[in-house]
């Protein structure tokens, strides 16, 4: 029976007990720093094994990997993790494809000569590592097709030109890799051939390798004490470029890198101008068709397009598994049937979303042609049948329609204009703490948000049929009045923090934490002020959690906090919290923000960072929340009663010049049976600053 294994080293017991010797020799005794340690302490126990193949020398390797140290075994396990990657699903063809661009014969021979799919991966992994990653990531690529990780962008190229992977300008794509994610270290790129297969036309990968922040893991010595081993990960771009569709398919962590990846490959790559002609992010929108089944035909360049018509919806009903079909014949009219049929249930109204449409297209190139029939199938929001056609003047055709009709929007990024007219709106998006926003939002504040849908800061996701039963059938709002949008956070803090950096002249970027970032130093009055941009400020949970981490960098001075929402507290540590006013004008809107108004607010509220003139304790209405201003010290907020009951006492009796006041008394009313209990450990670290120990069970106030 094999010893029992620790949980974080399953996936190399799995492959010490399914590989031959040999070829756990290979993997294990390679040459890579990695192995270097595990290779020494195992190499004892492996004798017997290859001697002699049994389940009892086998046991003894993987006792001897369970008693080593985490720090020692962590990177093999990762990597057993990743040949075992390719040896199920996708991965053992993902490995064969690559294998046969990137292995010469001799090797490609002696890879898969190898019994089974973990000795192939094995093999590869330790005699051709950068074939054995490019496999890894391939696998990945096919898997993240249909994740949150993965977009499209169809490229309206006017001269098409035949792209494989010795067209690849490396060194020029990288460098504009650089310059628009704004690296400040160098980057890997692999470039692999796809041939055709059942599902997808030749293509060609790229992988772009960034290495992320070094990062330190803690190896403990024998002789007790330990030391850091620094390792910098990577994380990995996949692009698939489809020649024959014009298509770029682009697998990332953000939607920024994804978005800004894509144009610098269009632009270096394929010679696109991306200025003139934006990509188009294949997302389909539908949504019209709650609203109307009636397609005008627009006019298009080199056509004459006669009549077009919906043929066929889908919709999904309260359940996305439950779905209905309508369809008609080429020349019936489908408005009409739907309002016989559906409107008297409101399907339409009331459905969750539509899958699938087929839109009819009749046409003619010429006067004098007889006409033709395009059908276009759009499905799953990021299918349509145009990709199969062969013919480029008519996925032109049908490209321009669904561009018309707003069913496939191009993608175009905000101006810096337009960035800092957004603003305002764009941080009180980033502030809502939540994935949706209704259109309410927008419509509240007088802003069209089909602006943003383009800039993909937002996209349309769903139809809120909660308000129908409140109207009578005639008075339902229309669709986009009900419209939900999901918020793109990724992108939207890259163009908020981009905004910020252009009106305030600064640079520089570090994430503090998921919802507080440092966006760079602007100067003023000579003096370096921190700026910072963070959200989630009105919930106590969040305010702690920047509080502390802003606490730790109080060496900086006094900085501003950028937010899109008022917290109800006008300091955080030493900092300023900055949201920007309403419109003088009485709009909805919001004053626009210039370089001059933020030196200007820093000036004049910098007392309040540095705790004021006069000790102070203002208590709001509600008795539950309130400020301790300290001279010297940023302002303290109190968030409970007990809180603001404590901080009461220790103020009277700091103004009445009593030495102190006794736990008992500060912690009365409570149920806790200490001061740091009461005040909670997560946050004791800041209190620390603002009241001292006397001793035997006497506190009192710091002031200095």
């Amino acid at each position: 029976m094999p010893p029992s294994s620790k949980r974080s080293l399953r996936s190399l017991q799995t492959v010490i007990e399914n590989a031959s010797p040999e070829s756990l020799r290979g993997f294990f005794f390679q040459d890579d720093e990695n192995f270097v340690a595990i290779a020494s302490e195992i190499a004892e126990p492996f004798k017997p094994l290859e001697e002699e193949d049994n389940e009892e020398n086998r046991n003894a390797v993987i006792a001897a990997i369970n008693d080593m140290k985490p720090e020692v075994t962590l990177p093999v396990e990762i990597e057993a993790q990743r040949v075992l990657l390719l040896t199920n699903g996708k991965g053992p063809s993902a490995l064969k494809v690559i294998a046969e661009e990137e292995l010469s014969n001799e090797e490609y021979e002696a890879a898969f000569a190898q019994l089974g799919e973990l000795a192939v991966a094995l093999h590869v992994h330790a005699h051709h590592r950068r074939a054995f990653d490019d496999a890894v990531s391939f696998r990945n690529a096919r898997l993240w097709r249909d994740g949150k990780l993965y977009s499209a962008f169809d490229v309206d190229l006017e001269h098409p030109k035949p792209v494989d992977a010795n067209a690849i300008p490396k060194e020029k794509l990288l460098a504009a890799v650089r310059l628009r994610l704004k690296l400040s270290v160098d980057c890997g790129m692999s470039v692999v051939d796809l041939p055709a297969t059942e599902a997808y036309k030749p293509s060609v990968l790229v992988i772009i390798r960034i290495p992320k922040d070094i990062t330190g893991i803690p190896e403990h010595l024998d002789n007790g004490g330990r030391r850091l081993r620094f390792l910098r990960p990577q994380k990995e771009v996949l692009l698939i470029y489809t020649p024959v569709e014009q298509r770029i398919e682009i697998c990332a962590d953000t939607a920024p890198e994804r978005a800004l990846v894509s144009e610098c490959f269009a632009t270096e790559v394929l010679g696109h101008d991306v200025s003139t002609k934006p990509l188009t992010w294949v997302n389909y929108d539908l949504s019209q068709f709650f609203r109307t089944l009636t397609l005008d035909p627009p006019a298009v360049p080199g056509f004459l397009v006669d009549k077009t018509a919906l043929v066929e919806i889908e919709v999904r009903l309260a359940r996305w598994k439950q779905r209905l079909r309508l369809s008609v014949p080429f020349g019936d009219e489908i408005e009409k049937t739907a309002q016989s049929y559906l409107a008297p249930a409101r399907v339409l109204q009331r459905a969750s979303g539509i899958s699938r449409a087929v839109i009819a297209v009749r046409y003619r190139r010429q006067e004098s042609d007889p006409p033709s029939l395009l059908e276009i199938t759009i499905s799953d929001r990021n299918r349509c049948s145009l990709l199969s056609d062969p013919d480029p003047e008519l996925r032109r055709l049908g490209r321009t329609l669904l561009t018309e009709w707003k069913i496939q929007h191009p993608f175009r990024d905000l101006s810096s204009g337009e960035l800092g007219d957004f603003l305002p709106l764009l941080l009180e998006l980033h502030d809502r703490g939540e994935e949706t926003v209704p259109a309410t939002f927008f419509s509240e504040r007088k802003t069209d948000p089909d602006r943003l849908v383009e800039a993909k800061l937002i996209v349309q996701k769903d139809v809120d049929d909660s308000v129908i039963d409140d109207f009578d059938d005639e008075d339902i709002p229309p669709a986009k009045d009900r419209m939900l949008y999901a918020i793109s956070t990724e992108w939207l803090e890259q163009r908020i923090i981009e905004a910020l950096q252009s009106v305030l002249s600064i640079q520089g970027k570090q994430e503090i934490t998921t919802r507080l970032f440092f966006i760079g130093s602007m100067s003023i009055d000579g003096k370096d002020v921190p700026c910072y941009l963070a959200r989630g400020l009105g919930e106590q949970k969040w305010f702690v959690d920047a509080e502390v981490q802003l606490r730790m960098r109080s060496g900086a001075g006094p900085g501003i906090v950028f937010c899109g929402k008022d917290p109800g507290w006008k300091c955080i540590a030493a900092n300023l919290i900055m949201t920007l006013p309403r419109a003088t004008d009485g709009s909805a809107g919001f004053a626009r923000l210039d370089k001059g108004y933020v030196e200007t607010f820093f000036r004049s509220n910098l007392g309040l960072a540095l705790g004021g003139t006069a000790l102070t304790l203002v208590e709001n209405a509600d008795g539950e929340s309130g400020t301790l201003h300290v001279p010297g010290k940023p302002e303290l907020p109190l968030f409970s009663e007990q809180q603001v009951h404590c901080f009461r006492q220790l103020v009277d009796a700091k103004k009445k010049g009593l030495p102190g006041v006794k736990t008992r008394d500060l912690i009365a009313g409570s149920k806790s049976s200490g001061i740091q209990q009461m005040l909670g450990k997560k946050r004791w670290p800041v209190f620390q600053g603002y009241i001292e120990d006397l001793g035997q069970s006497w506190w009192g106030l710091k002031t200095s």
